[in-house]
């Protein structure tokens, strides 16, 4: 059996204007190029957090392999409110690429923007963490989610989420895991995206958890709390 792969890409677009409400034109031409990137990866399933931005950059890659695109709700955006998002059944008629017979495997039904926050998102990723392996196994799979998906890096590959560095914007983290092996290895590292994308939006810039409104001691205290909590299944 070939190694279990997966790659993380970050959505396209301007993160802090509010000129554009959705992708702008260089947040499509950098998911173009994204697709062009993977085309040669040998994807077999394509998963994509349910926001728009999202949703627009997994499109180039669905067209160019024939695939559909699942809706994980485990790679939604970091304070996630399910009640701003509309339903797959309503993205279906400009999003034909939409698999509506897909289950996500990790269910959001209230805003992870609490008192715990972001203790609930982590957790959220370290499940999605050792689920997703389970239900691709042997499978390639692309998976299009945000900037903060870095803990996703940190969760497969066990270190803390500030060794696991920064996300670029349509940035491309590739990782692989041997048959047999629980620890997932970095072959791509997705905080630069030069390799593929030409351009950048002034206003975008790689993002990790260095760069989160707590400090570094703060943040791997939550990291470890979430943890703790998902081993013991509280």
């Amino acid at each position: 059996m070939a190694p279990d792969s997966t790659t993380r890409t970050r959505r396209s677009g301007v993160a802090h204007a509010s000129s554009w409400a959705y992708s702008p034109p260089i947040g499509h031409a950098q998911a173009r190029a994204a697709a062009l990137a993977l085309a040669g990866e040998g994807i077999e399933v394509i998963l994509s957090s349910p926001y728009l931005r999202t949703l627009q950059t997994a499109q180039p890659l669905a067209h160019a392999s024939g695939l559909s695109i699942k809706l994980e709700d485990g790679l939604s955006e970091l304070g996630h409110a399910p009640d701003i998002i509309e339903a797959a059944a309503s993205r279906f008629g400009y999003f034909p690429e939409i698999d509506l017979s897909y289950t996500s495997l990790h269910s959001v039904e209230v805003s992870e923007r609490d008192e715990q926050y972001p203790l609930l998102y982590l957790r959220k990723i370290l499940r999605l963490a050792q689920q997703l392996p389970q239900k691709c196994a042997g499978q390639t799979v692309a998976c299009f989610s945000h900037a903060a998906s870095v803990a996703m890096v940190a969760a497969l590959t066990d270190v803390t989420l500030l060794e696991a560095g920064k996300f670029a914007p349509c940035g491309i983290f590739k990782l692989v895991c041997e048959e047999g092996a629980t620890v997932w290895t970095i072959v791509q590292h997705g905080s630069d995206n030069s390799a593929h994308c030409k351009d950048d939006a002034s206003t975008t810039y790689p993002w990790g958890f260095s760069d989160s409104f707590q400090d570094s001691d703060q943040i791997e205290q939550l990291w470890l709390e979430a943890k703790r909590l998902e081993t013991i299944g509280d």
